[in-house]
């Protein structure tokens, strides 16, 4: 199949290459790119836009992402441990950096993001400053030197936060009431700076020949939105865009393939399609009745016939099998005759003979499984998921539902069940492991199950990023002898692109090919 290849993991540091040199010429003039997200603006407040984008413009302590647990230091020169406790870290910056504008970048940017992350309106970074680690110290030693303190031990600071949170220029954010409404200058450290922006059409961005991990690769990127697949694939072909950063559907996998003039890379987006369970309404509050469910569901058939074999099946457990924070061998197996005896054991039973289980009021077992009608893929797997489990005499209506509301009836707690996908936030950040039992989506701060609230306090007791680690590992176990949330498959992704162009994109696990490792040599910790 020509240029599909699979991108392990591991390989990620051999994919950057080493920093060219300013008097290197450029390998592409201008590159067009399709993105499927309606862009306001580039900040981390910018409602939907994807992180890779946004890591084109601004930088992290570390790179190249929280994920991998190789994060090596990037804007910072060095973050290590204060003391024995987990609990303070000192970060060195490097020398030199400056924003787009031409300012100097130092300790008081660095500073002055944490804050208003921490203290001010959320946004996707939030807890990872005011809760998971919670931030108490942020404090400027000189130009180029801080000390952060955290409430609770932070052994994974220097691998997960620092990786993690976008920096932003103090001159311009300290003192902005309403991020989500920002309209001034798009400022940054990184390799490309914002030249024009169409709010949700789209955007140039043109590159940053001062940028210091080198001079990007390409001049100019045009990336438009199209939100249709279809039309976006269709204008690939057509010679009118070099890349689409969306995944190739599984269908046009093969066909594109063999398409002259076009390359696919495979890659992981560490991500998972799910099907949420709303623990908090009868009968799923019961973790029996959860475990039977797990038990009837069978993964494998949901990615034959959804994604065609590409991914994984969501078997593996949960959260995603290829992160070096995932406890290993404990996949699930189905076992539909199990789930059976579960449930008759639980009092649901065919009492009329209809083949539907009732409960011992008589009231069927009967509940909504909705969907985004914008997912067709999702559409197809709650499909999928209801055939499998009439087998078992339970009913599921699968409701497919404009995404507005779809995001509303979650938020609301207004389902029973919903297949949904989680990208590489959810599903292979460490610390997000921990928030998601209290924030809703795993389980809810307040509810009652003592067994979880103990796990949770040995976790931000940990003060190794050892023992962090094996407290995540309990937490998995946990989750898994009672899931809120059942995996169906984690996919693989195809992304396609024109060669011609430009071959020197790179598949990084978790940010797909459009990111600054395919437009920039560099490699964390290996900077000349």
């Amino acid at each position: 199949m020509g240029r599909m290849k699979p991108v392990p993991l591991w390989f990620v540091a051999a994919l950057l290459v080493a920093v060219p040199s300013k008097s290197e010429p450029l390998e592409a003039s201008t590159l067009r790119v399709a993105i499927s997200q309606e862009i306001a603006n580039v900040t981390p407040y910018s409602p939907g836009i994807p992180e890779a984008l946004l890591e084109l413009v601004y930088d992290k302590l570390a790179a190249p992402s929280p994920y991998l647990g190789d994060a090596k230091p990037w804007l910072a020169e060095s973050i290590v441990p204060e003391g024995d406790d987990g609990r303070s870290w000192r970060i060195r910056l490097r020398d030199g950096i400056r924003w787009h504008d031409g300012r100097p970048f130092g300790a008081e940017d660095v500073a002055v993001t944490f804050r208003y992350y921490r203290d001010g309106k959320p946004n996707r970074w939030t807890h990872h400053t005011n809760d998971t680690p919670a931030l108490t110290v942020i404090e400027v030693l000189d130009r180029l030197s801080l000390r952060i303190g955290c409430e609770v031990p932070c052994p994974s600071f220097d691998r997960v936060t620092a990786a993690d949170l976008p920096i932003l220029p103090a001159h311009l954010w300290e003192g902005i009431e309403h991020p989500h409404r920002y309209r001034g200058a798009v400022v940054g450290t990184g390799p490309y700076r914002l030249a024009a922006l169409a709010p949700g059409r789209y955007l140039r961005l043109e590159a940053n020949r001062e940028y210091f991990g080198g001079i990007p690769r390409v001049e100019r990127l045009l990336v438009s939105t199209i939100r249709n697949p279809a039309t976006a694939f269709a204008a690939l072909l057509a010679g009118e865009l070099d890349l689409v950063s969306a995944p190739v559907p599984p269908e046009l996998v093969q066909p594109l393939s063999h398409h002259q003039g076009l390359a696919l890379l495979q890659g992981n987006p560490l991500s998972a399609i799910e099907m949420r369970i709303n623990f908090e309404r009868p009968p799923f509050s019961k973790p029996e009745f959860r475990e039977a469910l797990a038990l009837a569901l069978q993964p494998s058939e949901v990615l034959a016939r959804v994604a065609l074999g590409h991914g994984q099946s969501g078997s593996e457990g949960y959260p995603h099998p290829d992160s070096p924070w995932t406890a290993l061998g404990a996949s699930r197996a189905s076992d539909p005759a199990a789930a059976a005896k579960r449930l008759d054991e639980l009092d649901f039973l065919d009492r009329n003979g209809d083949g539907w289980r009732e409960d011992s009021t008589g009231a069927p077992l009967r509940f909504s499984l909705k969907v985004s009608s914008s997912e067709p893929l999702h559409i197809r797997a709650a499909q999928s998921v209801a055939r499998q489990y009439k087998t078992l005499g339970i009913l599921l209506r699968v409701e497919a539902v404009d995404p507005a509301r779809f995001r509303d009836f979650f938020s609301n707690r207004q389902f029973d069940l919903m297949i949904s996908e989680m990208g590489a936030h959810g599903v292979a950040d460490p610390d997000q492991l921990a928030q998601s039992f209290r924030s809703g989506y795993l389980w809810r701060a307040g509810l009652p199950e003592p067994e979880l609230d103990r796990l949770l306090a040995d976790w931000r007791r940990a003060g190794t990023a050892e023992a962090r680690r094996e407290a995540g590992f309990a937490l998995q176990r946990f989750h898994r002898r009672a899931p809120t949330t059942l995996v169906l498959y984690y996919p693989h992704a195809y992304w396609a692109y024109r060669p011609d162009a430009f071959d020197h994109w790179r598949s990084v696990p978790g940010q797909g090919l459009f990111h600054k490792w395919s437009l920039v040599g560099s490699q964390p910790g290996l900077m000349r």
